[in-house]
């Protein structure tokens, strides 16, 4: 079954979109993750901090581009 997204007639099947939101929250669960191990921030700062300040915000504006790319209208 095929599904027309509004706005640029770009066609995405309904599997698509289901691997792509599955891509999307694998993908902030292996960003997010390791800012959750207690020792991180202490014996590994500068990893910490990398996570923290390059990679999770770069994945927000990917995922933000990615959004309006895939579901907005006439952009």
């Amino acid at each position: 079954m095929e599904v027309q997204i509004k706005g640029g007639g770009f066609y995405m099947s309904n599997n698509k979109y289901i691997l792509f939101c599955i891509f999307v929250g694998l993908g902030a669960f292996l960003i997010i993750s390791p800012l959750f191990i207690p020792n991180l921030k202490s014996e590994m700062p500068l990893v910490y901090s990398f996570i923290k300040f390059f990679v999770l915000p770069s994945y927000i504006v990917a995922l933000v581009g990615s959004y309006f790319v895939f579901c907005k209208n006439n952009i």
